[in-house]
């Protein structure tokens, strides 16, 4: 029955499907803070772990899962571009501070496969959960790929199409596959 709700409200087009988003997202969320504006096309999974804060935005697109013992925060005033996927589901975290713009097409992953025993296809080794935090005024540009022990200090800005699997100090500007 979810699915059929789900697939009707998250893709109504226009101003009144927008309200209907987040009225509908309201009552599943762990909770949605004021002024939300989530256009359709929108996925979620694993709603009753994910907190967000007010004036959150979220083109066309997005997808936020938490299923399966994750874990999503996300902070006040916080845009998502189209296409963005912030994963945190199988045991991860993710943690989004405040004043964060994500540019299109970024992908938030803060799960690994296991992948020690040679004996056992990939596949059939489960997943490690991991972490991902990132801090207030945060910038990350379009493309980018944010996985697991990734930790973005406050003010730094992530360059289209970066891959950050450290540290990367506040204020910063990185870029490249690995991001430096």
């Amino acid at each position: 029955y979810r699915a059929y709700v789900e697939a009707i409200v998250f893709a109504w087009p226009g101003a009144s499907g927008g309200m209907l988003r987040v009225l509908y997202l309201r009552s599943r969320l762990a909770s949605l803070g004021s002024s939300a504006c989530i256009s359709p096309g929108f996925q979620v999974a694993g709603a009753d772990t994910i907190y967000i804060g007010r004036d959150f935005s979220c083109a066309r697109g997005c997808s936020l899962f938490a299923d399966g013992g994750g874990h999503l925060t996300v902070g006040d005033r916080v845009a998502l571009n189209a296409n963005v996927s912030l994963n945190a589901a199988i045991g991860g975290a993710i943690r989004i501070g405040s004043h964060v713009l994500i540019g299109p097409g970024v992908l938030m992953r803060a799960t690994n496969h296991a992948f020690s025993r040679t004996d056992v296809p990939i596949w059939q080794q489960g997943h490690v959960p991991g972490k991902i935090e990132i801090a207030d005024d945060v910038w990350i540009g379009g493309h980018a790929t944010i996985l697991d022990g990734a930790v973005i200090g406050k003010g730094a800005i992530v360059a289209a199409g970066a891959v950050v699997t450290g540290v990367v100090p506040a204020y910063a500007i990185v870029g490249g596959v690995p991001a430096r």
